[in-house]
């Protein structure tokens, strides 16, 4: 592969590349009897989870903090709410997929920066169902930092070569965003809108 151009484009994961629908995901556990924002802070909002995406637990653990929350809140109901909740499908953000396919197809460095657990590396492919040869996979679980900390963002420049005005890159959390500018990034917050963003992308001068 020729050497990467100028410009890159670096992806998050959950909420760009795959559909994350906050609102959905809690009108499903109301209905099954969480409050109301609770879900959320099961999954996402605990030391467990925040150990597993950089590094320093495991999985299992993660995981038994998740039933741990909810059978204080559903007993014996906790184990029918996993399996209903495994067993909805995972939508994918298709046009942002063919954008980053596009986007190396036409020269540019384009890579993925999320906070993730080990095992994305293994299995991105298999989740947003298709293969983008991506420049680089950087995971947070596996370096030890998520986002927003801005050493993060200096790791994937490190990585890939690159200076902050060279990047480009997309996430749907204000947070993760204003991480990103901190450290001198373009940044777009995806809210699902993909002619805005490819109109954000052309006006800074991508073409694909």
């Amino acid at each position: 592969m020729s050497d990467p151009p100028a410009k890159a484009v670096i992806f998050d994961v959950g909420g760009v590349l795959i559909h994350m629908d906050w609102k959905e995901y809690d009108r499903f556990a109301v209905e099954r009897g969480l409050p109301e924002r609770e879900w959320l802070r099961i999954l996402h909002q605990t030391e467990e989870y925040n150990a597993w995406q950089t590094g320093r637990g495991s999985e299992a653990e993660w995981h038994a903090s998740i039933m741990r929350e909810l059978r204080a809140h559903l007993g014996d109901r906790s184990e029918a709410f996993i399996e209903e909740w495994l067993a909805r499908p995972t939508p994918r953000h298709d046009p942002n997929l063919d954008l980053a396919d596009a986007l190396v197809g036409a020269g540019y460095t384009v890579a993925v920066l999320s906070n993730a657990g080990p095992d994305l590396r293994e299995k991105i492919d298999e989740t947003l169902g298709r293969t983008i040869a991506w420049h680089d996979i950087l995971c947070s679980a596996e370096v030890g930092l998520a986002k927003p900390d801005p050493a993060i963002y200096r790791l994937a420049m490190a990585r890939l070569s690159l200076r902050p005005a060279q990047c480009f890159f997309i996430d749907d959390i204000r947070a993760n965003v204003a991480g990103a500018q901190e450290v001198g990034w373009t940044a777009h917050r995806f809210k699902g809108d993909y002619a805005a963003l490819q109109a954000d992308l052309r006006a800074h001068g991508y073409e694909w």
